[in-house]
């Protein structure tokens, strides 16, 4: 069995800008994908999430003019190329940002 056909929460593309707030320095990176879960992103080399503790991001999903921040944990982190591909889980997603992003993941996945 591979492992996208054991995950029971859908993964949708979403490619947009992505704030990863670092010490009061934004460093910009990119979704590849969402979930009600959580995201994949891609960062510039050098600059990997801390990997055990949780972090902040920014971004917005297509259609919304609204910026949405999230609290994350970084699950897991590869170098790939010249970038960094990292898996990171929600925490704590205040119910408006969680109704977003399901929404966001019900259509796009139809």
């Amino acid at each position: 069995m591979r492992a996208n056909e054991r995950r029971k929460n859908a993964r949708v593309p979403l490619v947009v800008a992505v704030k990863h707030l670092k010490n009061r320095s934004p460093i910009l990176c990119q979704s590849s994908d969402l979930s009600t879960l959580g995201m994949a992103l891609v960062l510039p080399h050098g600059s990997c999430l801390p990997d055990d503790k949780s972090t902040k991001l920014e971004f917005a999903l297509p259609g919304s003019n609204r910026t949405m921040a999230v609290e994350v944990m970084p699950v897991r982190q590869k170098m790939r190329g010249r970038f960094i591909i990292a898996g990171v889980m929600f925490k704590r997603l205040k119910a408006e940002a969680l109704r977003q992003i399901q929404e966001y993941v019900e259509i796009s996945a139809a």
